[in-house]
């Protein structure tokens, strides 16, 4: 379409003869067959035509990157016009939409996307979206706009021009552009961190009265038929088992007790563990603090069901959510950037810069989350320079603590009754003195998702040197692209020094700026030794990607570790200099005046946090190369796709006694619970695992309140019999991925293929998209048709489409409905065996003369196993396929374990005939059950 002041004035529209046929996903998605193709001109023809309409005119399109690319391609570089992508400008004028595909946007801002099958129903909605887009960018503060315009000046950004055009129509006089000034824009929260410092100044235990205990008949009274809930809440079931889990949690609360309780799918296991909480928090002013694995399910919590329990109980509570720091904005470093970008940013950094200019103005958390246009950007680097890092943090003495995200939510949480976290926040303040945490002090915890702890423990008290270990704190300093300007705090600090000086420097000032000349040399010097050093390491490596070699000090090979030990001295070397370079520059500015050098302080702050960062680099190397410490595990691994890199690496073989002394002593109430924490229905694992079999049994309740889905009715799981056990990898490969095409044949799609390594779904991922593909069934592959949200959200829209994954997708996926109706676990998910970890636990388990394998793999295996199951069914109307590849839940003794951790029973197949004709006549009679029962209610 061609646009005259806003206006259509022409239309093209022409199909094109690819001179192949066209993926079936192309297909799907757009309604065009290739039968609509065979009497079209060419893709040369075709192009040459439209080419000729476009003229030299500017071109607006949605994901140029991809479309432009192809044109320029295929015109033989003859297309060179100028291109706008609303892609990215959608991002950063509305930086907080889930998505910005057309189809969210268009949902979003209530535009008609009608019926879209063909390219110019995108290109009408297209037309739609630039006229919102224009009002947005009018409606925006003109401070914001101003900032926009700044940064976009600095680019090569086609559509930098708008943002320009914006702020020139808005601006009356010089005097208003000089008193633009992006602190306006930003919420002053005063008031609120008084009230706060107020609250924890008040918070003395042990001035409290005797905690009232809850009513748990009442409690347990609002989920029983005639309760609250299900006169309240439409759709609300009555569930015996969430009936006994109030009753758990508000008895755990009332006797000060900790909980481990399972909760199967279904069970509505938040509402059962939120409501006691709260009603503990408000009757005795006592905080409970709800902890989460994920993000995701952190925002839930947040965002639905905490609201939605305050419509229905009624009742007066307040709740916040906060997580670890580098999740929030600075509003000091956004501040000093928006000043200073043309010195530290990137050409790439600066777009993506444009987006966090239009949020911060926006949010009233500063949680990067809800930047999605951000993060779209994948500037990883830029978000160092922007996060609320506590080495750069200047604390109370910030001059923009009264704006700062991180205070505010720390002061939220103060007041709040209930504080919502993640398994991450949790850990990192275990042990932390008081001035550091961002959690209020509380004596009630609930760990749901708590299958995790051992994972989140272990990344925590665990630590590593890598390449990005180093180079964040470097690169923070200088960067010198191979071309354009050098970038970084020193280059920002030398312009300051010399910016607006018509006169020569004084004698310290010269001083200063001789120490940061020199101090480049240092940096390179370490990005050297750093270099030199992780090359050392490839020498006690393996030849593939992913190795890992164990190391301890009498074990080591002395040649090897020699040149080991001597690269990392000169890399400690290196570091020392820079640090004492910096601290120099450091007292050489505090000999400066701030109103002659600006942003002194800001400078001192960073400046300070890079050396203390890498002093921390200093203590990590020197416990990496010493290996001394028998509670931890101490590898070297290989890694990467494109280009080998190494990384060494620690970690704890045993959590459980640190959490046990730093966690569950301390606290009067843990309550632990997940779908998935019992391994062949017993717990023992778990404890064993985090340390619960350190506490005192009589102050630990134990219960599985099982699930209230009919497993018998919804679900048949089969096990062929006839595929080759995996110890046989290439026979087994092959037949399973004969296997798959027959299923997911059967299943008409519908289904998710989970795979234990990305070796195995590579090998099968072409074998069934050929086929099935051919047959009208979509073949999703990670690492192969986009990244896990992507592809999931394909995989739910199409319910003729097969999705196979590996290692994320064994948990968090969520896809009720038709769209997920066979699962087919390929292989059992033992964990590998060569895993440094691994073998260090399954070691430590024998020293305690307790088989490795019956105590510690195969439960991991068996919960990992029930995490896969759990896709399936997510809901009382689901019904579906499982699908088991591996006989050796029938062949080995240790498969009665996987086969107790199922729901329901198994039927084994003997043939690939007899196994289709089981999934199919099983769908095919869940289908017509449920189509019966829906005519009934109706």
């Amino acid at each position: 379409m061609r646009l005259v002041d806003g206006r259509v004035q022409e239309e093209f529209s022409l199909l094109a003869n690819p001179g192949r046929p066209l993926p079936l996903a192309v297909s799907r998605l757009t309604g065009i067959t290739d039968r609509d193709l065979r009497h079209q001109p060419s893709s040369r023809a075709a192009l040459a035509r439209f080419l000729d309409f476009v003229g030299d005119d500017v071109v607006v399109v949605h994901n140029a990157e991809f479309d432009c690319a192809f044109l320029r391609h295929k015109s033989d570089g003859f297309f060179q016009n100028a291109v706008i992508d609303t892609l990215e400008l959608s991002r950063i004028l509305f930086p907080t939409l889930e998505h910005h595909d057309l189809d969210t946007l268009a949902a979003a801002l209530g535009l008609d996307a009608g019926d879209r099958h063909r390219a110019l129903d995108d290109c009408r909605l297209l037309v739609a979206l630039w006229g919102r887009m224009l009002e947005r960018l009018a409606a925006l503060p003109l401070e914001v706009v101003g900032a926009l315009s700044a940064v976009a000046s600095l680019t090569r950004w086609p559509t930098r021009h708008l943002f320009l055009e914006a702020e020139a129509a808005r601006i009356k006089d010089a005097f208003e552009v000089a008193s633009l000034d992006f602190r306006k824009v930003l919420a002053d929260n005063s008031r609120l961190l008084a009230q706060a410092r107020e609250a924890r100044a008040g918070d003395d235990p042990t001035d409290r009265p005797p905690p009232e205990r809850l009513d748990v008949a009442e409690l347990k009274a609002l989920f029983e038929p005639g309760g609250l809930l299900e006169k309240s809440v439409p759709g609300y079931e009555v569930r015996p088992q969430q009936v006994r889990m109030v009753e758990l949690v508000a008895t755990a609360f009332n006797e000060g007790r900790h909980l481990l309780v399972e909760a199967g799918t279904g069970v509505g296991k938040s509402m059962a563990y939120l409501v006691p909480a709260i009603s503990w928090a408000t009757r005795n002013g006592e905080k409970v603090v709800v902890s989460t694995n994920t993000k995701n399910l952190q925002e839930q919590l947040f965002f639905k069901d905490l609201p939605l329990l305050r419509r229905v109980l009624g009742e007066e509570f307040t709740a916040a959510m906060i997580k670890g720091r580098g999740n929030y904005l600075c509003v000091r470093k956004l501040l000093y950037l928006l000043e200073e970008a043309e010195r530290e940013l990137s050409e790439d950094e600066r777009l993506a810069f444009l987006a966090v200019l239009v949020w911060a103005a926006e949010t009233e958390t500063g949680d990067v989350a809800e930047n999605t246009g951000f993060l779209a950007f994948r500037q990883r680097e830029l978000w160092a320079k922007l996060c609320s890092a506590a080495e750069e943090c200047p604390g109370p003495s910030c001059g923009e603590r009264r704006r700062c995200f991180l205070a505010k939510a720390r002061a939220l949480a103060a007041l709040a009754d209930i504080v919502v976290a993640n398994h991450a926040v949790v850990f990192s303040e275990l042990g932390a003195d008081a001035a550091s945490v961002v959690l209020p002090r509380h004596d009630h915890l609930i760990f749901d998702e708590a299958h995790n702890l051992e994972d989140a423990a272990t990344d925590f008290l665990g630590c590593q040197v890598d390449w990005w270990e180093v180079a964040r704190f470097t690169r923070r300093l200088v960067r010198r692209p191979p071309r354009g300007t050098e970038r970084g705090l020193l280059p920002s600090l030398r312009y300051r020094l010399k910016r607006g000086r018509e006169r020569h420097l004084t004698d310290s000032e010269k001083h200063l700026d001789d120490l940061v000349v020199r101090t480049y040399g240092a940096v390179e010097e370490v990005e050297e030794r750093l270099k030199g050093f992780l090359d050392s390491l490839g020498g006690v490596c393996g030849e593939r990607p992913g190795e890992s070699v164990r190391y301890e000090p009498e074990s080591r090979d002395p040649q090897l570790w020699a040149v080991v030990e001597r690269e990392k001295k000169n890399l400690a070397v290196a570091i020392g200099a820079l640090r004492r370079n910096l601290d120099r520059i450091v007292e050489a500015l505090q000999g400066l005046e701030e109103r002659d050098f600006a942003h002194r302080d800001e400078s001192i702050c960073d400046l300070r946090g890079v050396s203390d960062g890498l002093a921390a680099v200093e203590e990590t190397l020197e416990f990496l190369i010493k290996a001394d410490d028998e509670r931890y595990v101490y590898w070297v691994e290989r890694y990467g796709r494109r280009a080998t890199q190494y990384r060494m690496a620690a970690a704890p073989v045993r959590v459980g006694p640190v959490l046990k002394e730093l966690l569950y002593d301390r606290k009067a109430t843990i309550v632990f619970t997940s779908a998935t924490l019992s391994a062949a229905g017993s717990f023992e694992f778990l404890k064993d695992r985090i340390g619960l079999d350190l506490v005192e049994p009589s102050r630990l309740i134990e219960e599985d309140v099982g699930s209230p889905f009919d497993y018998d009715r919804q679900m048949l799981v089969c096990i062929p019999s006839y595929v080759p056990e995996p110890d046989r990898d290439e026979k087994f490969v092959a037949e399973a991925a004969r296997t798959l095409l027959e299923v997911f044949r059967a299943s008409q799609g519908r289904g998710l293929g989970l795979f234990t390594s990305y070796y195995m779904l590579n090998q099968s991922y072409p074998k069934l998209k050929n086929v099935l593909e051919s047959e009208g069934i979509v073949v999703l592959g990670q690492g192969f048709d986009g990244e896990r949200r992507a592809i999931t959200r394909m995989f739910r829209r199409d319910t003729h489409s097969v999705l196979l994954g590996t290692d994320s997708f064994w948990e968090g996926v969520d896809v009720p409905g038709e769209a997920l109706s066979c699962l087919v676990i390929v292989k059992l998910p033992f964990a590998v065996h060569t895993a440094p970890i691994v073998q260090a636990r399954c070691e430590e388990v024998e020293q305690r003369g307790l088989s490795p394998f019956r105590h510690y793999t195969l439960p991991s295996a068996v919960i990992r196993f029930k995490q896969g199951m759990g896709r399936l069914i997510r809901t009382k109307n689901d019904f579906g396929v499982v699908v088991v590849l591996d006989r050796r839940v029938l062949t080995r003794n240790y498969g009665r374990h996987f086969l107790r951790s199922l729901p329901t029973g198994y039927r084994t197949c003997r043939t690939p005939r007899h196994l289709a004709d089981m999934v199919r006549a099983f769908l095919a009679s869940r289908a017509a059950s449920q189509t019966l029962g829906d005519e009934a209610k109706r």
